[in-house]
Order: C-alpha cells, then structure tokens, then sequence
C-alpha cells in the first residue's frame, strides 16, 4: 500500500488553519457566541498557553454546532482545489491509497471520499469523549492506526513532508519520498539512512 500524508504533502498547505478559519467564518453568522470561544482559543493559542492538541479538540467541539454535513462536504471541495498536482502526478496507478493525517477524520473522510479513495487514518476523538483520551494521529500513531487497519501487509511507498512521519518513513519497505521538505527533515531522514526520493 502506499501511504500518504495530508498537510504539505498532498496538499499545497495546511488543512488545520484553514478549516479554523472555515468554521470561525461560518460561526461569525450563525453561532456568534461560538464564534466569540474559538477567537479566545486562538489567542491562548498565540501566547502558547494553549497546545496545538488543545485547540484542536475544542475546535471539533465548536465545529459540531456550527457546520452541517453539506458544509463538510463544501469544506472538502474546497481542499480538493488545494492539491499538489505533481505528488497527484507521482501517484500515478498505484491501486492501494491510504491518506495518513493528524488532521481531523471528521473533514479527511469527505475528502477521502470525494477523491474516490477508500481508506486512511486520521485524528478521531475518542468514544469516551474525554480530553485525556484524546490521541493525535501523529508519529508512532500513524504506524500502530495502518497496523490496526491493515494487519500484515506491507507499506510499499510513503509520501510526506514532514519530519514527524520519521516512523512511518521506517516502516516502508519500498520508497520514502519527501514533498518539499524542509533541510533539517531531509537531513533528519537522511541521517537515519532512509535514502529518499525528492518531489
């Protein structure tokens, strides 16, 4: 199967800040006081006395009564605009797609779909509904999630961009390829003698 990561990689950009300005807008003209909560989030986020993990967590919160399933869709018409066109390139035929985010299933789902892929792994919250409980897909997490999914079979191929997918990057047994890296991840990767391919 062949892996691949969302934010940077896949698309031109990143989903997180776009989505929180999608539902900040929408709760603007429908949910003002909600509206007025993720402008807070977002300043404690800015003075970093609040995790990235934090703010994700509530946003999800505020984004169940403001948007609709019409919204999410147009959220993920949206990021299909977005895409880089030279890793969609790269892709080519592979046959087994699997887009691996820390992103929020709850928009990588319509995008998946409406990209007529059938399979990936992304950040869920959890059936206890508690913060505690609350795991980024992210890291390790990748690999254990497509583990789960897909017992036994090997990952063949990984596109990121990112340094955080260094596990995942490892547990290809076929290409690695960085998406515009940045230096420090292509020397990150490079180091622990990954031999990438570059896009």
């Amino acid at each position: 199967m062949t892996v691949v990561d969302l934010d940077g990689t896949l698309l031109c950009g990143n989903s997180f800040r776009w989505f929180t300005r999608y539902v900040l807008r929408l709760a603007v003209r429908r949910r003002p006081m909600a509206a007025a909560e993720l402008c807070v989030l977002l300043a404690l986020r800015r003075l970093r006395t609040c995790s990235h993990r934090r703010l994700k967590w509530h946003l999800m919160k505020i984004a169940d009564i403001v948007l609709s399933a019409d919204d999410y869709s147009a959220f993920a018409r949206m990021l299909k605009e977005r895409i880089n066109r030279r890793v969609l390139a790269a892709l080519g035929n592979e046959q087994k797609i699997v887009i691996a985010s820390a992103a929020s299933d709850e928009y990588v789902a319509p995008f998946v779909e409406l990209m007529g892929w059938r399979y990936h792994v992304a950040t869920r919250r959890p059936p206890s509904g508690k913060y505690s409980d609350y795991i980024e897909c992210r890291g390790e997490m990748k690999v254990k999630a497509l583990r789960r999914m897909f017992p036994g079979e090997s990952i063949t191929a990984v596109y990121t961009d990112h340094v955080d997918d260094l596990p995942l990057l490892a547990a290809s047994s076929g290409r690695r390829v960085l998406v515009s890296p940045s230096a420090s991840t292509l020397m990150t990767v490079s180091l622990a003698g990954l031999e990438p391919e570059l896009i």
